[in-house]
């Protein structure tokens, strides 16, 4: 019996190797035993070997395939992402060309998350007639406080 638990002779580089290999040698205390390392021989048979390996087969198997839904389930998602992204910039686009004043503070957020996503997507040009079509709004919502500003102060709004 050693003196101090870190001189205990299962303790290597300050971990004991006969609970877990990791338990620091602080959670260790001198006590009246002592730990001994004893081999056991175990026998089993071929088949229980081959049930064991049967088991462990079709369990790795179920992870495989249900790692495979989930990354089709991950790809269709993103497809489906992509696909209402470019749907969201087309309508945008229309809106823009239809509409006499389509511009309200929502739009300006709405355009403003729409542009960042086309960037991550990686269609720079749609993120930029985007940016365009958001500073286009900025100078009309200018020019209309302007105009309200300049108004004499006779006029009422109607």
């Amino acid at each position: 019996m050693a003196w101090y638990p870190r001189d205990c002779q299962v303790i290597k580089k300050g971990h004991c190797t006969v609970c877990t290999g990791k338990c620091p040698v602080s959670s260790h205390v001198k006590a009246k035993w002592k730990y001994v390392n004893k081999m056991k021989k175990v026998k089993k048979t071929i088949q229980e070997m081959k049930d064991s390996y049967e088991r462990n087969r079709k369990e790795y198997e179920k992870s495989v395939n249900l790692l495979e839904s989930l990354k089709q389930e991950s790809r269709n998602l993103e497809e489906q992402k992509t696909k209402l992204l470019d749907q969201s910039y087309n309508h945008i686009v229309q809106l823009e060309q239809v509409a006499l004043n389509g511009y309200s503070l929502s739009t300006l957020v709405h355009l403003d998350v729409l542009s960042k996503k086309m960037m991550e997507k990686g269609e720079r040009e749609k993120a930029h007639k985007l940016n365009e079509m958001k500073d286009q709004a900025h100078k009309g919502s200018r020019a209309g406080l302007r105009y309200i500003k300049a108004a004499p102060s006779g006029w009422e709004q109607k």
